[in-house]
C-alpha cells in the first residue's frame, strides 16, 4: 500500500506544482502527512490503518519530491551537493535522536506516549511551515506568477 502512495505522489505532485508555488506544495503534503499519522494515533483500526498507509506515503514522498525540487531551485548547481549533504546531515542526527528517544520512552512509558509525542512534534512543524508560508506571502517575497493560493 506504501508504494501505491508513493506511485500517487510521483505522478501528483508534478501536476500540482503547476497550479501552486513549490513552498505551498511542500506544506500540503506535509499535512496530509500529519493528518496521517496523527489519526492512526487516534483511531487504531487494521482496516483503516491499510487506507492511510497510502496517504502516509503520498505525504512522505511528496514532500521529498517537492523539498528536492525547491533545493533545485533555490540552490545554485555549484554549491548544491554541499547543501543538500547538509540538509541529510541533519536529518539524520534527528531521526537519531528521535529514535533514541522513542526507544527508551517504549520501555519505559509504552507504545502509545511516543506516538503521541511524534504527532506534537509534526503539528508544530506543519504551524511553522504554514507561518512561514503566510509570513513570505505577507511581505511579498518571490511570488511568482504560478501562485494561486
Amino acid at each position: 500500500m506504501y508504494g501505491v502512495g508513493a506511485v500517487i505522489a510521483g505522478i501528483s505532485i508534478p501536476i500540482m506544482m503547476r497550479y501552486v508555488k513549490t513552498e505551498v506544495s511542500i506544506v500540503i503534503t506535509m499535512f496530509i502527512y500529519v493528518i496521517s499519522i496523527t489519526v492512526m494515533i487516534v483511531e487504531p483500526s487494521i482496516i483503516m490503518l491499510y487506507g492511510l498507509v497510502i496517504f502516509h506515503a503520498l505525504g512522505n514522498a511528496g514532500t521529498r519530491v517537492a523539498r528536492n525540487v525547491l533545493m533545485m531551485e533555490k540552490i545554485p548547481n555549484e554549491v548544491m551537493g554541499r547543501v543538500d549533504s547538509l540538509f541529510r546531515l541533519i536529518g539524520t542526527g534527528i531521526r537519531i535522536v528521535l529514535l533514541m528517544l522513542f526507544t527508551a520512552g517504549v520501555s519505559k512509558l509504552g507504545v502509545m506516549i511516543p506516538f503521541y509525542v511524534l504527532s506534537v512534534i509534526l503539528i508544530c512543524s506543519f504551524g511553522i511551515a504554514v507561518y512561514y508560508i503566510a509570513s513570505e506571502r505577507k511581505i511579498g517575497m518571490e511570488v511568482s506568477n504560478k501562485s494561486i493560493v
